[in-house]
């Protein structure tokens, strides 16, 4: 039965409300304060017939089209982030590429998220200021 989105133009509320066909073009009285809602325009209709094993859809609890509204923002935010982690990682490869003799342990973070590379010989003072990073961040 699909799900159809109403808003009260009384008190503002906008509920959910699973009917067939035939009765979501009848009145539909608000679950707030009793008056006439007006049922919404979707946003964007899909129909499934057959569920796909291919699909990137996230799981749905059943409970409203909450579910897959939120699904699909969190999936958006990892692509967003992951496209952030795969273009920091190609601008490291460039770099290291560039610098003959240099690999990804001369490589060290700026403040403004920008990387440097640093002599091939400073490999080992690099490490051991990390493990001292490392070291007061974990002792507490």
């Amino acid at each position: 039965m699909p799900l159809y989105k109403f808003q009260c133009y009384e008190c503002g509320c906008e509920f959910e409300l699973p009917l067939s066909i035939k009765q979501s073009d009848k009145p539909v009285a608000c679950v707030s304060c009793g008056e006439i809602a007006e049922k919404l325009v979707p946003d964007k209709v899909t129909f499934s017939f057959r569920p796909s094993e291919t699909s990137l859809r996230g799981a749905d609890t059943g409970v409203t089209s909450t579910d897959y509204n939120w699904d699909r923002l969190v999936a958006e935010d990892s692509n967003i982030k992951w496209g952030r982690v795969e273009e920091r990682e190609r601008e490291k490869r460039e770099l290291v590429r560039s610098r003959p003799g240099a690999t990804k342990g001369n490589l060290i973070r700026n403040n403004d998220g920008t990387y440097l590379v640093t002599a091939p010989n400073s490999e080992d003072r690099i490490r051991a200021k990390r493990k001292k990073i490392h070291e007061f961040l974990t002792r507490s």
